[in-house]
């Protein structure tokens, strides 16, 4: 099995810009490390998870530097959307980043939703003004999986 390296390894970089492809050649040596710091410190965070700005608040990073790495991780399926928002320092809503476990299921804290709750919702404005069918089979599926979890919930 062969493994997924994002971007083939080397930092994202604006392919038309020399100056991005200048900044990405630049941090090529840092990137392992910052990607660990960016990874230790979601992963400390646990079911709370952390938004790109608090992961740049905790680890002193700018944004352009901790970003990337956080989306190199959410690549590598180590990091997922928690579904959850929190307000940034200038009050706008930012997504809620958690670490799970390559290979494992993430178990998130929605308090009443379920997983699947949130992905519905989600899903449902777009179901709204879209009539694409492959949206349709993924609202099917996800009815089916809730059914599923309700049967093995009151067979337990």
């Amino acid at each position: 099995m062969k493994t997924y390296i994002p971007y083939g390894g080397k930092a994202p970089h604006v392919a038309t810009s020399e100056t991005s492809e200048a900044a990405a050649s630049s941090i090529s040596s840092a990137r392992p490390t910052l990607q660990d710091a960016v990874r230790t410190y979601i992963k400390s965070c646990g079911t709370f998870g952390a938004t790109d700005q608090q992961i740049e608040n905790a680890l002193e990073l700018r944004h352009q530097t901790a970003s990337p790495r956080r989306r190199e991780l959410v690549l590598l399926g180590e990091v997922v959307d928690s579904g959850q928002t929190r307000k940034t320092d200038s009050g706008r809503n930012a997504v809620v980043w958690v670490w799970v476990e390559p290979g494992r299921q993430v178990a998130i804290d929605f308090g009443a939703k379920t997983a699947v709750d949130v992905i519905r919702s989600k899903l449902k404005a777009r179901l709204n003004d879209c009539e694409e069918e492959a949206l349709r089979k993924i609202w099917a599926f996800l009815n089916e999986l809730q059914d599923r979890q309700h049967d093995t919930t009151t067979q337990g």
